[in-house]
């Protein structure tokens, strides 16, 4: 009895709530980064934007206990003034890495924490 109470009330509030709850992944605010970084630790749920004009391949991944749990990447392109953009998700304490031999020429780097991040 209890059990079914339970699962009635959590259907009612995700059903009165799916907008709310939709949104918890969207960005909040943005938060500039040094655009020369490697290696950026997620201080919490959110999104990692690297944008530029890439004079080399740009390649980005996410890491978590070693493993690789997502990756990225865009080819060079020949086009002057053409910018590309990496966006990536990334949950708090997961490692965002940019890889490649030659840095490649990002304009702009920032993290957006979620709006359901703490």
């Amino acid at each position: 009895m209890l059990k079914a109470i339970i699962q009635l009330f959590s259907e009612s509030f995700l059903k009165s709530k799916s907008d709310w709850v939709g949104g918890q992944v969207l960005p909040k605010s943005r938060i500039s980064l040094d655009t020369s970084i490697k290696t950026y630790t997620a201080p919490s749920d959110g999104w990692i934007v690297f944008w530029g004009l890439p004079a080399d391949v740009l390649e980005a991944n996410v890491t978590s206990g070693g493993s690789v749990l997502l990756s990225s990447s865009v080819p060079k392109y020949e086009s002057q003034g053409f910018a590309v953009s990496v966006y990536l998700p990334v949950a708090k304490g997961q490692k965002v890495n940019l890889l490649g031999n030659e840095a490649p020429n990002i304009l702009q780097c920032w993290f957006a924490p979620t709006a359901g991040s703490s």
